[in-house]
């Protein structure tokens, strides 16, 4: 059964969904503290499964994508740190963090799944 814009959700998908509201929140707390992306990453895995069939699922996935690619960027950024262009490196990639943040947030809100 698949949440839909202005349809009605069971008590499952409302649990499911408030969920990927703290996800998300974490993951945008983690631009001041650093560290609360890990707890939104352990709670994407732990409710992807029971999200499965609902527009959530595709939520808890664009996270855990976010999170892996944002190591990989964050590990590229002191890599080329010490060639001058490290800096450059994590402005763009703290600008993607937060457009993901953002997109997934703006289409939670309209209850659209992200691809």
């Amino acid at each position: 059964m698949e949440a839909t814009q202005g349809g009605s959700q069971t008590p499952d998908q409302e649990i499911i969904k408030k969920f990927t509201w703290a996800a998300y929140i974490l993951f945008a707390v983690s631009l001041l503290t650093g560290l609360t992306s890990l707890f939104g990453l352990i709670l994407a895995y732990l409710k992807r499964k029971d999200a499965r069939g609902t527009i959530y699922f595709s939520h808890l996935n664009w996270l855990i994508k976010t999170f892996w690619w944002s190591v990989v960027a964050f590990i590229l950024t002191a890599i080329t740190f010490f060639y001058g262009i490290g800096m450059i490196v994590g402005i763009i990639a703290g600008i993607w963090y937060i457009y993901r943040i953002i997109k997934g947030w703006i289409y939670l809100v309209e209850g659209k799944e992200i691809a």
